[in-house]
């Protein structure tokens, strides 16, 4: 029969209880709800966006994630005041603390150079906010085992909670352990500073995160030929993905028109469709890209007489630019132009006399709003 020491299973139970107690809170996450960034004036593009990638990776570092819902264990939003043209916002940043109501609030003007910038700024603000006044919310670093403090068996294992000279020694009325709860704060704020500063410097090394949206465009568009063929109208949606200067996606565009040619009531209906691929750049408030792709050109003829309809179904290629007015934080009003080029031509002829003669080439013209949800 194996024989255990008195002090020794002291120290194992002593290290036990230790862990038990530990591992919940080492693996604690807390939770921060962002409300958003409410802005007065013209914000930068895309700031949204970037803000919560921003706030997400620097919360991360903090042992903090980033909730997008309830439950949540506290709450954070900012309002920014553009005033053009100068590059600085004035914000106001307030962190809630939900389980007490306790609140912090900072106001600071924020320089910046574009949307990124400040939202690297509002992070950083809200991560210092959490260490200095909310810092409950930070999750705490693991607890690590007391030691043994010179345990003496003939004192009960070393228990000196009865000494007086140890009540002496913290003032005899608990003062020891609010010190010792002052010390573990400072060690979770020091922690969680020193994750910070890793994780900015890893951020700066790397680059900064770079946003990525989906633009929808719907509006009027008008198609012209070069070779004096009728002008059709309708419609275009346009469906993008941006990353950075990339643009990828695809248009849907469906024009016609009714006209009267040599004694015959002539119907048009054209349906051009197609992926795209191109570069774009922001600027502010204004958002420019080229796009190129193939695309399916098919015109549908009606001469309203017996055998009068016709089809033709032929490839094409086009070439687009865009520009776009941010007016609001999600809607754009869009100007755009395509021009393409098809493989095959369409003649409408009566006998020997053409009618109508759709030449290779084609220009569409289109203004729209544009949504960037």
């Amino acid at each position: 029969m194996w024989y255990v020491p008195h002090v020794l299973r002291l120290h194992l139970a002593t290290l036990t209880v230790a862990l038990c107690v530990s591992m919940p809170a080492g693996a604690e996450v807390r939770r921060l709800h962002w409300r958003g960034v409410f802005s007065d004036g013209a914000p930068p593009a895309h700031l949204e966006r970037t803000t919560e990638v921003h706030l997400a990776v620097t919360l991360k570092q903090m042992g903090i994630e980033l909730a997008p819902g309830v439950p949540f264990d506290g709450e954070a939003a900012a309002r920014c005041q553009f005033s053009p043209p100068a590059r600085a916002a004035k914000c106001a940043v307030e962190v809630v603390q939900t389980s007490d109501g306790l609140r912090a609030e900072r106001k600071v003007e924020l320089p910046f150079r574009d949307a990124d910038d400040l939202a690297e700024s509002l992070s950083l603000l809200v991560s210092d906010m959490l260490q200095t006044d909310l810092h409950e919310l930070v999750a705490p670093p693991p607890v690590t085992p007391p030691s043994d403090g010179g345990h003496d068996p003939k004192n009960g294992g070393g228990d000196h909670a009865n000494d007086p000279r140890d009540q002496a020694g913290n003032g005899g009325n608990g003062s020891g352990a609010t010190d010792g709860k002052a010390a573990s704060d400072e060690r979770a704020a020091q922690l969680a500073r020193a994750r910070l500063a890793k994780a900015r410097k890893a951020r700066r090394a790397s680059g900064p995160p770079v946003p990525s949206q989906v633009i929808v465009e719907v509006g009027p568009s008008l198609a012209l030929g070069f070779t004096g063929e009728p002008l059709l109208a309708g419609g275009l949606l346009r469906v993008m993905w941006a990353r950075g200067l990339l643009r990828v996606g695809g248009a849907l565009s469906m024009t016609g028109t009714a006209t009267e040619r040599g004694g015959y009531d002539l119907t048009f209906f054209r349906l051009f469709t197609g992926p795209r691929v191109g570069l774009g750049v922001t600027r502010r408030r204004l958002d420019f890209d080229l796009s190129v792709g193939p695309a399916l050109s098919v015109l549908a003829t009606d001469a309203h007489v017996t055998d009068g309809t016709h089809a033709l179904a032929t490839l094409a290629f086009v070439a687009g630019v865009r520009l776009s007015l941010l007016l609001t934080q999600k809607v754009a009003l869009q100007l755009g132009l395509d021009v393409s080029v098809a493989v095959s031509r369409e003649s409408v002829r009566a006998g020997t006399h053409t009618l109508v003669d759709f030449d290779l080439g084609t220009a569409e013209i289109s203004v729209g709003l544009a949504y960037r949800p």
